[in-house]
């Protein structure tokens, strides 16, 4: 599937909460929800909202008089409106919302696609081959849980030797930085802990924990408009 986001705040201000259900089934009130509260925390929600809720399924959610709108895309947690999610399904969501993280906040033509795992049985992370020839670099792969108490978001290399076009494309998520955690791991401009190289990652505990909950990222090789 082809897509585009923007960069996203803070993941420590992504929790699990119900959508509460409501008369509408295609429509879900997120009123209370405390990610109403300002701009940024909003287009958390709009961004949780497109990953979780399949296109036509609509939330909105009333705020100091004002009501905005979300509307799903990809649907990999509908159930989502009827309460908290189970572990499988906020691995899942985390790894929508990571891959569809950009450091710059500008929005890049990606390619989502998944090998594995409830993800990989949904359309949306299959790809043509028409998809597979525009978008044959493979950036890397995304996977953690921002919704445990313990937040933690991974990504691993998928494109060796191509920083440079990585950074043209502006997707620089998986590379990492001079940043590192308390325990010496490196981390991306994204905040995301970079695990090395995706052929190293799945050979490590890390990476079986989360192989069946990885969204993969492809990429053009040359910018493109989104």
């Amino acid at each position: 599937m082809q897509f585009s986001f923007r960069k996203w705040p803070a993941l420590a201000i992504v929790t699990v909460w119900a959508l509460p259900a409501c008369a509408d089934v295609d429509e879900v009130d997120l009123s209370a929800s405390p990610l109403m509260r300002s701009e940024m925390q909003r287009k958390v929600l709009q961004y949780t909202v497109e990953c979780a809720l399949p296109n036509g399924d609509t939330a909105f959610g009333v705020h100091d008089g004002t009501r905005y709108e979300f509307a799903g895309a990809i649907g990999i947690a509908p159930e989502w409106r009827e309460g908290p999610l189970p572990k499988p399904k906020q691995l899942d969501l985390t790894a929508c919302l990571l891959a569809r993280t950009n450091a710059f906040g500008v929005s890049v033509a990606i390619s989502l696609r998944s090998e594995s795992g409830g993800l990989a049985a949904l359309p949306m992370f299959a790809a043509s081959q028409e998809e597979h020839e525009d978008f044959p670099l493979w950036e890397g792969a995304f996977f953690g849980n921002i919704f445990d108490p313990n937040p933690v978001a991974y990504a691993c290399t998928g494109a060796g030797g191509k920083d440079a076009a990585l950074r043209a494309l502006k997707r620089i998520c998986t590379l990492p930085t001079a940043q590192t955690t308390t325990d010496g791991a490196q981390v991306s401009a994204c905040g995301f802990v970079v695990l090395g190289t995706c052929e190293d990652v799945a050979t490590t505990p890390i990476g079986r924990v989360f192989a069946d909950h990885m969204v993969h990222v492809y990429l053009p090789d040359r910018a493109v408009s989104p």
